[in-house]
């Protein structure tokens, strides 16, 4: 499997005609646009899942599969002193954007308080430009980006996984622009920067997104572990003797505004899981690992707990490595610590009850868990997190 993101020339006769159409497409509206055709287009797909909603974040296992809708970004790079990014969207609903690079190399200011469809490329183009000041320093941290202009066109659905796959383009055409046409970047280095691109504006999600987007291929599905490293191997479904295996995939039609509904859906979850993993860890006395360079889980998480309760009470002090018969019965055993644990108040936790939980105070509870990203709710409610231990298509 190619370890570095792929890149192709036009014409290209391997890929299918749907895409060639696509690319002709958004050149088209490019020059329309701007007047001129781009240098380069920046793709990336949508994606379904299969096996394992929500549970990324704890660091357990995903199935999902790329899929053809995509975000497509059109470039063209400009040659500016005072270098700026226009936006244009092939959705008129998006108004064009255009703003200024700083000149002195800082990072582009992005305002989390605001719904603008334009926050997500600077997502994109913040943890790209940060990527860029890692590699080539004396390059990147005290001079610009380079300008552009850009044209953005998808057949995602609006609220079905176009922020994820925007930021991803966002953060490729970023990486292109400036580095050059010669310079690849390995899928785990762009799945790795682009996991926490969203977290700019304020939205707690996983890396499967990122992971599907980056590492998908026709025809297969993904299996992603976040654990011990990350890792993603595409597989094809067996063949059957008298069928093919198909899957529908229908578009329910329903918006979901990460902006509007992070704080009570996609933050919410993440600290509910946080939470329950802190308080699991608290009653039966095992510590927790901190893991600073990823927010999801800084004070520790359900998959952290798994591993540090085999450690104390049955021995096992190396974690769980993917062995399925093992698995199976470590996720069974957690099923029954958390029915124990959390089935008395299945209304929900309040937050007094929460911080009496992990033998903290009400400030500190709220310090340590509800800051980072806004959050909305009445009781948290733990006993949900069983579908983290259990397969939930």
């Amino acid at each position: 499997m190619n370890t570095n993101v792929p890149i192709f020339s036009s014409p290209v006769r391997d890929l299918p005609r749907s895409f060639e159409q696509k690319h002709l497409a958004v050149v088209d509206a490019f020059f329309q646009t701007y007047h001129v055709k781009p240098d380069f287009i920046a793709r990336s797909p949508g994606r379904v899942n299969l096996i394992g909603e929500h549970i990324d974040y704890c660091d357990f296992s995903v199935l999902p599969l790329a899929i053809d809708v995509d975000m497509l970004c059109a470039v063209k790079i400009l040659d500016e002193k005072n270098p700026s990014i226009t936006l244009t969207n092939a959705d008129p609903k998006f108004a064009q954007r255009k703003f200024d690079l700083p000149l002195d190399g800082s990072y582009m200011a992005i305002d989390p308080s605001v719904s603008e469809w334009s926050n997500y490329f600077k997502c994109g183009l913040h943890v790209a430009h940060s990527y860029l000041k890692k590699i080539a320093p004396e390059r990147f941290n005290n001079t610009p980006l380079v300008g552009a202009q850009i044209f953005c066109q998808s057949d995602i659905p609006t609220g079905g996984g176009l922020s994820s796959a925007f930021t991803c383009a966002a953060a490729l055409a970023t990486i292109r622009a400036n580095m050059g046409k010669n310079f690849d970047i390995s899928k785990k280095d762009l799945t790795r920067i682009t996991a926490v691109a969203e977290h700019y504006v304020g939205v707690n999600n996983g890396g499967m997104d990122q992971a599907t987007s980056v590492y998908g291929e026709e025809d297969h599905a993904l299996y992603v572990e976040f654990r011990p490293k990350l890792k993603a191997t595409p597989f094809k479904f067996p063949q059957l003797k008298n069928h093919e295996i198909s899957f529908v995939i229908a578009n329910t039609l329903v918006k979901s505004n990460k902006f509007e509904t992070a704080p009570t859906n996609y933050n919410l979850r993440v600290i509910e899981v946080t939470v329950a993993a802190s308080a699991l860890a608290t009653r039966y006395s095992v510590a927790l690992p901190s893991h600073k360079d990823n927010s999801n889980s800084e004070r520790g998480n359900l998959r952290d707990f798994m591993d540090a309760y085999y450690a104390r009470y049955e021995n096992q002090a190396q974690p769980w490595n993917g062995d399925i018969g093992t698995g199976i019965e470590r996720l069974l055993k957690m099923l029954q610590l958390v029915e124990e644990s959390f089935s008395r108040k299945k209304s929900g936790f309040t937050v007094d009850e929460a911080s009496t939980a992990l033998n903290c105070s009400r400030e500190e509870f709220t310090r340590d868990y509800l800051t980072t990203f806004p959050v909305r709710f009445q009781v948290l409610n733990y006993i949900k997190e069983l579908n983290t231990f259990t397969p939930n298509p």
